[in-house]
């Protein structure tokens, strides 16, 4: 069980993840997604037992891996079509046009949107109901504050 906890850490900080995105991604792995033996929970401490169902019906799964799927795309689009002027910051680029083209034409936040989808999906193919709710909202209200600096940033544009 440690290893895995392991390889998800490292997942995270290879890929460059979002707290957030990492966040629920160990939760939902070291709550729900590993049936616990006894000395299991002993050599990694604070790891509980599965208080639910453990297995998600394969018609969530299938949906949440969707989802996780058309969220990472999204992201890939968003991150492809802003090339270099791709940033984790919010700034304005000085007499650069507003991007419209590409993911654009059709999702004015492709990014926001993709994080969305992986942050309510991920917890949902192991079956971590509470996770994907709780993390969901949280995220919500994160990107709802960071959406409006970013249209506040747009406007100057």
């Amino acid at each position: 069980y440690c290893s895995i906890l392991q390889h998800t850490a490292a997942y995270c900080s290879i890929l460059q993840h979002t707290a957030a995105y990492c966040t629920v991604l160990y939760y939902s792995t070291v709550y729900y997604a590993m049936p616990q033996q006894h000395a299991a929970a002993s050599a990694c401490p604070g790891i509980g037992r599965c208080p639910w169902r453990c297995a998600a019906p394969l018609w969530l799964v299938i949906a949440a891996f969707s989802g996780l799927a058309a969220g990472q795309t999204l992201r890939y689009l968003a991150i492809r079509t802003l090339a270099e002027r791709w940033s984790a910051r919010i700034y304005v680029v000085p007499d650069a046009p507003l991007i419209k083209h590409g993911i654009y034409r059709f999702v004015r936040h492709p990014n926001y949107l993709g994080v969305i989808l992986e942050i309510a999906s991920v917890p949902l193919l192991h079956a971590a109901y509470g996770t994907a709710v709780v993390f969901s909202l949280a995220n919500l209200i994160i990107l709802r504050h960071r959406i409006r600096l970013e249209e506040l940033a747009l406007d100057e544009i």
